[in-house]
Parts: structure tokens; sequence; C-alpha cells
């Protein structure tokens, strides 16, 4: 599984939760990280999932002892033949070999092919194509899968945002808070979301006051995606923390 260098607790989780719900015997999960992950984020993250022992034991973790790019620590020598002896290792058992990208990117498909192993997620041009979560929603829509309440309309700017946000408060005049989702794809499970509460809103009049908006991601983080790749508005469920577009 390779995982980001500029990797935060959340995306831990987010890589650990793909690898370890489905357990096969004498699978191993090797973690690639272009950036140190100190014994106390590994096992915050495992508890926080409540990994068992067996689960514990086939995390095989592959970290540099200084950040650099994933994809340069990942053909390094030493990590690359790392890689290569779990595949082979693998493959004489007769058991597939899974590269698992946090983010969908055209190196890591080349890494699975010298790996002799198949891809988790789809290529790059489809993800980047149909994995926003703009495009996800139309096509939940088309299927007739249900998502929370929206507007239709990808924001890239706050004055767009807060024409959604009064949208939905006129439609939907009963919601205490509506959910900001950074549309790119290479935001996932919840991070690249912020809380917009609904009635400190409807007093200010922007996202920007006060404490309307809640975010983990810094404001200026979320402003610059804003207007490269856009955002949408839509109702927050209450109590669900999943959703086909997570919220979280």
């Amino acid at each position: 599984a390779a995982f980001p260098s500029g990797r935060s607790l959340r995306h831990l989780r987010a890589v650990l939760d793909r690898n370890l719900l489905d357990d096969v015997p004498g699978k191993r999960v090797v973690i690639v990280s272009g950036c140190p992950i100190s014994h106390e984020e590994r096992e915050l993250a495992l508890t926080m999932l409540h990994a068992t022992p067996a689960e514990r034991k086939r995390i095989v973790w592959l970290c540099p002892e200084r950040a650099m790019p994933t994809k340069e620590f990942t053909t390094s020598d030493a990590t690359w033949g790392t890689l290569q002896g779990y595949a082979q290792e693998a493959h004489d058992q007769h058991l597939p070999v899974t590269v698992r990208s946090f983010c969908a990117e055209a190196w890591t498909d080349g890494i699975a092919e010298r790996l002799d192993a198949r891809m988790f997620e789809s290529s790059p041009e489809i993800a980047n194509k149909f994995g926003s979560k703009f495009e996800a929603k139309n096509v939940f829509a088309q299927c007739g899968v249900p998502t929370p309440a929206w507007d239709g309309a990808l924001c890239t700017t706050v004055d767009q945002i807060h024409a959604s946000v009064a949208t939905l408060i006129a439609s939907h005049p009963g919601a205490k808070r509506l959910m900001l989702k950074l549309s790119d794809s290479g935001w996932a499970g919840g991070l690249g979301n912020a809380i917009i509460d609904v009635e400190a809103f409807t007093k200010t009049g922007s996202i920007l006051a006060g404490d309307v908006l809640k975010s983990a991601i810094p404001w200026a983080d979320l402003e610059k995606d804003l207007a490269r790749s856009g955002a949408l508005v839509e109702i927050m469920v209450p109590d669900v923390r999943s959703t086909p577009t997570i919220q979280c």
C-alpha cells in the first residue's frame, strides 16, 4: 500500500482500513510511506481500528528515516528489493499480489506491473474523471443510489459556496449542519470535508465568519484546492459517518 508523503493519522487509518478488513490466510500487508511513521503513530492508528494481534502481525512497515517523495523511496534499491522479495514469496505460495495506493497515480501502475501484481484502484485517467466528489454524485444519481441532498453545483469561489448554502437552507429548513466537500479525488476518508453550522451562517451570512466553518484543515489550504478543483455542499446526515461520498 503506497502512502502519501504529506501523511496524517487519518490518511494512515484510511490505508489500514483498506488492507485489514479482508482476512486472507498467509496474507502480508506492506505499508510504504515517504515519511517516517513513529511507533506511537502506528499504535494509535491500530488501536483506533481495534486491530487484532493477528492483524498487527501481518503488517510490515517500510518508512525512511527522513521525509522524501513516496515514489523516490519506493523505487530506491533497498525498498524495491524488499518489495520484490515479498511479492515473490506470495507468488511462490500462489497468493494474489495487489498494489493499493491512497491516491491513483501513474507511477503506482508501473510498480504493480513490475511486481506482477494487480492494481486495487482504477487507472488514474478513470479516477481523475469519475473519482471526484462532484462526478461521483452524478454517477450515483444516474444509478439511482441515494446520496445526501445538494444543489448540483460545483463551487470554485466562496460566493458560489454561499449561494449553494442559501439554496440548501431554503429547501431544507430543518437542516442544522451542511457538509462542504473538496471535490478532487485525492481527498478521501473524510479528509477535505468541512462542516457548516447553519444557525451561525444564518446570523453572519459568511462561512468565514466566527465558528461557521469547522474543519481539521486550515482554510488557506482548503481555499487553494477550492479554486483548483472545486467543492460541493450537501446536507449533513445526522448520526451517519459513512455515505456514498463519505461524511466523517
